[in-house]
């Protein structure tokens, strides 16, 4: 795997921004981040399409930390009540997935009038995980 450093280390650009931007040093426009960052993991998929390893290999390596972070967003606010959540554990989960919470709100208002952050943040992680397939289906093809 250690020919794969940039491709790694490229799956680390979501936490790195959700950090960032929850800490008020980045504003950008939720819908144009969204753009620009939907635009970004969609070719970080394709990156991962063409890798030379297993294809199964190759989606789980580009999820690990998705899948990580998913698990994580699960157990802290579907499971454990608010007394018994850890906030390092639950600030991680928010951070990964903030880059698609523009795309997970719109969804939200498309079934129903109130939003339900817990449900904003699981179809966040949807359309992340969705446009990271695209990608991957895509750089498979090509490459």
């Amino acid at each position: 795997m250690g020919r794969y450093k940039l491709e790694v280390l490229l799956i680390f650009v979501p936490l790195i921004y959700g950090y960032i931007a929850s800490r008020n040093l980045i504003f950008i426009h939720p819908f144009a981040f969204q753009l620009i960052f939907g635009v970004f993991w969609l070719w970080v998929g394709m990156k991962f399409g063409r890798l030379a390893i297993s294809k199964f290999k190759s989606i789980l390596l580009g999820n690990s930390i998705w899948l990580l972070s998913f698990l994580i967003f699960i157990w802290q606010f579907v499971i454990l009540d608010d007394l018994s959540r850890n906030i390092a554990f639950t600030s991680f989960s928010q951070y990964y997935m903030l880059p698609f919470i523009w795309s997970g709100s719109k969804l939200v208002l498309i079934f129903s009038d109130t939003i339900h952050s817990s449900t904003v943040m699981i179809l966040s992680y949807i359309c992340m995980l969705l446009t990271f397939i695209v990608g991957f289906l895509i750089g498979c093809r090509k490459g």
